[in-house]
């Protein structure tokens, strides 16, 4: 995933481990080879990044969002 902001900063990434026991720590095997992949998208010989997220996100073994306001 590759999204430029409005200010002409690049988000990318998105990268996922799913599981009861997700490890706390990252991978830099990924984010080396999304680094990669993004010098040779962009034709540079380096990116600077600005700051890393990790992001959790809910899930159940079946549906639990409503689908309309109460």
């Amino acid at each position: 995933m590759f999204t430029q902001r409005p200010e002409g900063s690049i988000v990318f990434g998105d990268t996922h481990d799913y599981g009861d026991a997700v490890p706390p720590f990252r991978d830099e095997r990924r984010d080396d080879m999304l680094l990669d992949q993004a010098r040779r998208l962009f034709g540079v010989d380096a990116v600077s990044i600005r700051a890393r997220w990790r992001g959790v996100y809910a899930s159940a073994p079946s549906p639990f969002l409503i689908g309309a306001p109460a």
